[in-house]
């Protein structure tokens, strides 16, 4: 099924042109939890993909999207007049671009820089042709005035100012201040008779050394706007990405992804996350222990039920320590699919190492929906190799290691209600 949208995002442009956007998609399904759930599919990595095309949005190269799966909880009234707390399945996408500056710069820092440099070669005329001094800055100031309309058309109209704006104002400022040097370094020739005094010294002082006052202050303001285009995109806007990842220029289409291997539990959510290296950053992980996320199964854990499968995420629980934990892809009458079947408690396990604590979700009267309890602890998971798990009498092995021969459905059904992974 293919559903088309169309979103709305206020865009943060006080960095502009060197800004990093994030587009935010939130989803709500009118059914609650009890009806289905969503998870990532058993059978691929990938949960949730984009594709961009450089020709459509050339101004954005767009990074590995990010995925959180929570729920949203309501208060429904209900026939009797009491209160019903329901909760929905929701998905919230997170699009996370930078923009691309060189244009801009092109564009509009250039031409402006070199216009208000052109402004420095006026204080070489003799102060006492002050006319030809004005003129000269005048000039490049209404050259500068009309450029700035020409290209207005490509800079956002907001109630704030921006990076760009701010740069625009202090070059303006600046040709305006040239003038005004020129105009009270004329008046030296007041202070003839006194040429002794502070004011004759203090103007022929500023009529001397002008021209290099001038050129010192338009190297500070670009210095300054490069110090602050180096800090927006190092600091605030790169915060809205936390990621290192960049599109190649030269391909026609980037795919990009938020992988189900790569996941955070916080706050009753599951974030889905497309690199390493945010993962490690999200997590504060000083290594990548994803190796043990993907599809499992146990032919005699669950006893009487036979072979079931789960699939296995690290989560980082609400103390910020990394947890291994197993939910149900196939389910049976006392935990059905959808649901935790087990959880450490004291970290990830190490292979051939001792054994790490777990907690077991079970369920007496499979006719309670809320009669979910932990068992807390139960025993410990012992980590033979990276393909095999042992709890206690039974023994989990990763799918693709040796699939067994039975059912290999990731469908599961209970009280009437269809479970499916989410594709």
């Amino acid at each position: 099924q293919t559903v088309r949208g169309t979103f709305l995002e206020v865009f943060e442009l006080e960095s502009f042109p060197f800004d990093c956007q994030h587009f935010k998609i939130k989803m709500i399904f009118t059914e609650s939890d009890e009806v289905f759930q969503l998870h990532p599919a058993a059978h691929q990595a990938n949960c949730a993909m984009m594709t961009q095309d450089p020709k459509l949005l050339p101004e954005y190269n767009f990074i590995d999207p990010v995925l959180e799966s929570g729920r949203t909880s309501v208060r429904k009234l209900q026939d009797d007049f009491s209160y019903a707390d329901l909760h929905h399945p929701t998905l919230l996408l997170c699009l996370r671009a930078r923009r691309t500056w060189g244009s801009h710069v092109n564009k509009s820092v250039t031409t402006l820089a070199l216009v208000s440099l052109a402004v420095i070669p006026a204080f070489m005329i003799p102060s006492e042709d002050l006319s030809d001094r004005l003129a000269h800055v005048t000039t490049l100031f209404l050259t500068a005035v009309a450029y700035q309309l020409v290209v207005s058309s490509s800079l956002p109209n907001l109630e704030y100012m921006t990076l760009m704006d701010k740069y625009i104002l202090t070059l303006n400022v600046y040709m305006l201040m040239a003038m005004g040097i020129m105009t009270v370094a004329v008046l030296k020739t007041k202070f003839e008779h006194e040429p002794e005094s502070w004011q004759a010294q203090f103007l022929t002082h500023l009529d001397q050394y002008s021209c290099l006052e001038a050129f010192a202050t338009w190297l500070g303001m670009h210095a300054m706007l490069a110090l602050g285009a180096m800090r927006a995109r190092m600091g605030r806007e790169n915060d809205k990405l936390m990621s290192v990842g960049w599109l190649d220029e030269h391909e026609e289409t980037a795919v990009l992804a938020a992988n189900s291997k790569y996941s955070v539990t916080k706050s009753g959510s599951t974030i889905f996350v497309g690199s390493p290296a945010m993962y490690q950053q999200v997590t504060q992980a000083k290594g990548d222990f994803t190796f043990w996320c993907g599809t499992w199964y146990s032919e005699d854990f669950y006893g009487p039920h036979g072979i079931e499968y789960v699939f296995i995420s690290v989560v980082c629980d609400e103390q910020g320590q990394l947890q291994l934990m197993a939910r149900k892809i196939t389910g049976d009458a006392n935990v059905p699919c959808g649901r935790i079947t087990w959880q450490t408690t004291a970290g990830l396990p190490s292979i051939g190492g001792g054994e790490a604590l777990i907690k077991i979700q079970v369920r007496g009267n499979i006719r309670d929906k809320e009669g979910f309890e932990w068992i807390d602890p139960y025993g410990g998971v012992v980590a033979k190799s990276s393909d095999e798990l042992q709890i206690g009498h039974g023994t989990f092995f990763r799918l693709d290691r040796e699939q067994p021969e039975e059912s290999k459905a990731i469908v599961g059904s209970h009280g009437g209600n269809e479970y499916r992974a989410l594709e």
